[in-house]
């Protein structure tokens, strides 16, 4: 194998993991900033004759969980994180963001047959959850029940959220890591665990159901070599999810 053929692949897994926790805390940071801006913001005046941190504190666990600063949180910081994921496949030499990142048109069958298979684990774990009588997640109703801007926070979770994570998870943080010894399987399942373990807002459960769900979506992009596939699944996923959320 020659030294340009040896170049002409992603990061390897050591600065793939780097890069990666760079555009998580870029993330995180930005999207915490806002909210902790938000909550004194609507405290002010009261913090001000009282700085007790408890209110501050009180008033962030609030937003937390209110649509309105969600989206004016994520979006912002998913525009970001994204804007990163592009610069680190950019300096990489000798490899385009295309190739990197798998920005390859499917085929209509490909994305049929893999909206098949997560509607069948959706179906699967809805009949699940009415098995064990388990609610949807007080998270998601008071979310979607708090916002007052309910078109943006649509955009948010269809277009914002979906778009940035499976840029970093299945595009960025896949690839780097399945070319190394970790291989496709093992590269599935730690982006699927790292993608899961930033929905701390759900139950055990619903992170256990991401973690599964994040296995699909990486074999799907390994699968069609798209990234646009899994975007288009997750789009979907939360698509149906909010549907669901409105409807109640």
């Amino acid at each position: 194998m020659n030294s340009s053929s040896q170049t002409a692949s992603p990061w390897g897994v050591f600065a793939t993991i780097g890069f990666s926790v760079i555009i998580l805390m870029v993330f995180i940071g930005i999207q915490t900033g806002i909210i902790v801006a938000l909550a004194y913001s609507s405290i002010s005046d009261l913090f001000d004759k009282n700085p007790d941190t408890t209110l501050l504190v009180n008033e962030i666990n609030r937003l937390a969980s209110n649509g309105d600063a969600i989206s004016y949180a994520l979006i912002p910081s998913a525009m970001a994180g994204a804007l990163f994921v592009l610069l680190f496949t950019k300096i990489r030499k000798h490899i385009s963001i295309k190739e990197y990142l798998g920005l390859h048109i499917p085929t209509i069958k490909q994305v049929l047959l893999w909206i098949g298979v997560l509607v069948l684990f959706f179906a699967f774990m809805e009949a699940l959850n009415v098995l064990i009588d388990r609610p949807m997640p007080v998270w998601m109703i008071d979310t979607y029940k708090s916002a007052e801007n309910r078109p943006l926070l649509w955009i948010t979770l269809v277009i914002a959220a979906p778009l940035f994570e499976e840029l970093l998870f299945r595009g960025f943080m896949l690839e780097g890591l399945r070319h190394s010894k970790l291989g496709d399987l093992g590269a599935i399942i730690i982006t699927a665990a790292v993608w899961a373990s930033i929905h701390l807002q759900y139950e055990l459960f619903e992170v256990a159901t991401i973690f599964v769900i994040g296995i699909i979506l990486g074999y799907a992009k390994i699968k069609t070599n798209s990234l646009y596939t899994v975007i288009i699944l997750h789009a979907l996923l939360n698509l149906i999810s909010t549907i669901q959320v409105a409807s109640l």
